[in-house]
């Protein structure tokens, strides 16, 4: 029940948790062969049983840092997706004569 001499029951809540939340978010990505979202599941997940680790061998409550830096990641990937998007559609002009349609 010991690593090191320290107890670990206080681990298996937290990595289960985060292995289940690992797999909900795996599995619809993978069948929907979306990549980003396997990434998305790993930063939604890794915070939890990451604290739990540092908290149980180092003393260290990462409190919301674990939290933020992983939704920092998950923001940053999603804005460079829309720059790509927009990149590849731009805005369309505006028409300055009022509606496509209308007759100048």
């Amino acid at each position: 029940d010991s690593l090191l001499g320290q107890d670990l029951s206080p681990l298996v809540s937290p990595l289960l948790l985060g292995l289940l939340l690992l797999m909900l978010f795996n599995l619809p990505a993978f069948f929907l062969e979306y990549r980003r979202l396997h990434f998305i599941g790993l930063m939604f997940a890794l915070p939890i049983p990451a604290g739990a680790l540092l908290r149980q061998f180092y003393d260290i409550d990462p409190g919301i840092y674990a939290f933020a830096i992983a939704s920092a990641a998950v923001i940053a990937v999603g804005l460079v997706a829309l720059a790509r998007f927009l990149q590849r559609y731009p805005l369309p002009e505006k028409n300055m004569g009022g509606h496509p349609n209308a007759a100048n």
